[in-house]
Parts: structure tokens; sequence; C-alpha cells
């Protein structure tokens, strides 16, 4: 699969806990297929350390991309949970794609929201 936001570049699965899920080494993105994100969310912070990019959002998000599973073009869907972040999904697989640095804000903004609730 390739980076819905770097043109060309490779994603490197990486597994958090059992959860196999897809990092871009080169923007710090995170694809998610459809159920895993609330898996990923549920981990000990130590475990999610291969996942959390250094440093703040890439600026990718106002790229709109392409699901790296069936190349449609990702939806722009705001954050329930943290409203200043807007995460990109696939209509068809049901996929979430977030920027470096979106996974850790997500993660620390509001715990009182459901898991269901992210997106």
């Amino acid at each position: 699969m390739t980076c819905p936001k770097c043109s060309g570049q490779k994603l490197e699965p990486v597994v958090v806990d059992g959860t196999e899920v897809d990092r871009c080494p080169a923007c710090g993105g995170v694809w998610f297929d459809k159920g895993e994100l609330g898996q990923t969310l549920r981990q000990a912070t130590k475990q999610l350390g291969p996942l959390v990019a250094e440093g703040s959002v890439t600026g990718k998000d106002r790229l709109r991309g392409s699901c790296p599973r069936d190349r449609r073009r990702l939806l722009a869907i705001p954050s329930a949970r943290c409203p200043e972040l807007t995460v990109d999904e696939c209509s068809t697989c049901g996929g979430i794609w977030l920027d470096g640095g979106e996974l850790e804000k997500l993660r620390v903004a509001r715990p009182g929201v459901r898991l269901g609730d992210l997106v």
C-alpha cells in the first residue's frame, strides 16, 4: 500500500498489541483498517510508541488523499473527540487515515468521549 499523502511512499506494517496498522515512514501518518483505530486507542501509551510521530502534525492535513486499499478519494471528517482535527475516512472500506501527530492528539483529547464517537 502507498501513503495517501506522500506520492509513491510505501506504508510499513506496525503491530501494536496484535493489531497490525500501516505507517508512512516519511510523514508519520497511520492507516487504520475499519475498527483498528478504536482497538489501538485502548492500548497503553507505551505500546503506541512506534505509531506516535515526533513533533506536531505534518501539515499534510489539507491534502486530500486516496484510500490505500481501494484508491477512492478520502473524505475529510471533523473529529468529535478532537474538534480541531480533521481525519480522512474511506466511505467504501471504512478505513481511517491520521496524519503524523494526529494519533497522539486524539489519544489525549476528551478521554470521556466513547471510541465510537471519534469521527
